[in-house]
């Protein structure tokens, strides 16, 4: 059947001690580290806020949704390291090189970057300079907050945190988690599907997310599956890290909604909407304008005849 044939990405995977006891060994293993990681952070940041006689420990932790620039680098940071070792030490108890987190088949290609990079961007800026006929009346109204001196300075760190955090969360879920469950069980479809659950669950606390729930998660789960099957039908992580890393880019440098990923040093912000419907519109939009990036990204990199096809692969012919 074809529901239950498997995956020559995942059979490629099967490297190492990737059997079911090194999983759960794997998995248990990475509870205390994230115990300790997580400690650390804290300690840290607690030694930090006495030595520069800012309470940045307190805020911190009181802070539900930061605003300004070091809060929400702390936040980046805070999910980055606690990400990153558990996905190491998880991939080494298997026995697997920390480099196949970010290249499972082959070496690392910054080329399909610089591809992907130029293709989302082109794709994002004729949404933004082309509008939608009949729906003028869903379009948020949009408020420029200006260039400051701020920008020039945390430009960077921004740029640094947010990588860390996005890749943090590729590494563990697609990097690490995706990888070893898709190599123990040989129904191709569990290990996406479980995985993009995993991810999904992480964003309940969100009371933004809770709020249209429905319509939310049907956007988050056919993305992230999306997403997966570009990682499966490339062999390597690279547009999964791209896509995540300008999604949350534009979120919190570019263009957001207030009360969201927007803060201070985000250049555009649009006003909270109360009304359920019109948010439903807006998501289903911002779905409809997904799934038009994955095509022109499926033909770039998936349609035979495109000038930047990635040929398909076996287990026999690949390995990382």
């Amino acid at each position: 059947m074809n529901a239950l044939k498997k995956s020559p990405y995942f059979l490629s995977q099967r490297l190492g001690r990737w059997k079911w006891p090194w999983l759960i060994l794997a998995i248990l293993s990475v509870i205390p580290v994230a115990i300790l990681a997580s400690n650390l952070f804290d300690y840290l940041l607690e030694v930090f806020s006495k030595f520069t006689g800012t309470p940045w420990y307190r805020l911190f932790m009181e802070t539900d949704q930061a605003t300004d620039p070091p809060l929400v680098l702390l936040e980046l940071l805070c999910v980055g390291l606690l990400c990153w070792p558990i996905a190491i030490v998880g991939s080494l108890i298997q026995g697997r090189a920390v480099k196949t987190l970010v290249a499972p088949i082959k070496s690392f290609r910054w080329g399909l970057v610089g591809k992907t990079i130029l293709l989302v961007m082109l794709i994002q800026l004729l949404f933004f300079l082309i509008p939608i006929p009949g729906l003028n009346e869903f379009e948020p109204i949009f408020k420029f907050n200006g260039f400051r001196t701020e920008h020039g300075y945390w430009l960077l760190p921004m740029i640094v945190c947010i990588l860390l955090q996005t890749t943090g969360e590729d590494v563990f879920f697609k990097g690490f988690l995706l990888r070893q469950f898709g190599a123990v069980v040989p129904v191709f479809w569990f290990a996406p599907v479980l995985v993009t659950a995993c991810f999904v669950s992480i964003h309940f606390g969100n009371p933004d997310f809770m709020k249209n729930i429905g319509t939310i998660l049907v956007y988050f789960v056919m993305t992230e599956l999306i997403i997966i099957f570009f990682l499966m039908r490339s062999g390597g992580m690279e547009i999964p890290l791209v896509l995540h890393f300008l999604n949350n880019f534009i979120l919190f440098m570019v263009c957001a909604e207030e009360g969201t990923q927007a803060n201070e040093l985000t250049l555009w912000v649009y006003e909270k909407c109360e009304d359920d419907f019109i948010n439903r519109v807006r998501i289903y939009i911002s779905l409809g304008q997904e799934l038009i990036l994955f095509a022109g990204l499926y033909l770039m990199f998936f349609w035979h005849r495109s000038p930047y096809y990635i040929h398909p692969f076996n287990r026999g012919s690949t390995g990382p």
